[in-house]
């Protein structure tokens, strides 16, 4: 579960994860009062990125190269530097047709990033199953409706 304190929020990561097994974030937008946190369940989350514009999307970690994957991995190391900063993302309502339209449209949830697509990307891989993000007021209740944690909002 992700705890905060301070402004600080710890991000629990799998057991295996190593040489950590758990994070921390902080805010970016803090002293904006436009902006507030939303602990996102992760699957969910990254399936609402998924649907954002292509080329905006980036790979599963497995298929970054090893100087990318380390980097990240050290950038998020608990033991090394500052906080980093937690995602800014907005969330959006896209319709998309079914079965070429044939099937009537759905209405779905679609994340997009300013930063920490990347960041994201290696909780996902590290075992997060939630985690904090910023966003603007105006897209924290669809944020929270489509990918809020159940565990921690």
């Amino acid at each position: 579960m992700v705890a905060h304190l301070n402004g600080i929020w710890s991000v629990p990561l799998s057991t295996t994860h190593t040489p950590y097994t758990s994070t921390y974030l902080k805010r970016r937008l803090a002293t904006l009062k436009e902006y507030c946190v939303v602990v996102v369940d992760t699957a969910a989350f990254m399936d609402c990125y998924s649907r954002d514009q292509p080329g905006f999307v980036i790979p599963t970690v497995g298929n970054w190269p090893t100087n990318k994957q380390e980097g990240i991995r050290k950038f998020l190391d608990p033991n090394v530097g500052d906080v980093p900063e937690m995602a800014v993302v907005s969330f959006e309502l896209a319709p998309r047709k079914k079965w070429f339209g044939l099937l009537g449209s759905v209405t779905e949830g679609v994340v997009s990033f300013t930063n920490g697509r990347h960041r994201s990307r290696y909780l996902q891989h590290a075992g997060a199953t939630c985690f904090p993000v910023e966003t603007h007021v105006s897209s924290a209740e669809g944020l929270l409706k489509y990918c809020g944690c159940t565990c921690c909002n």
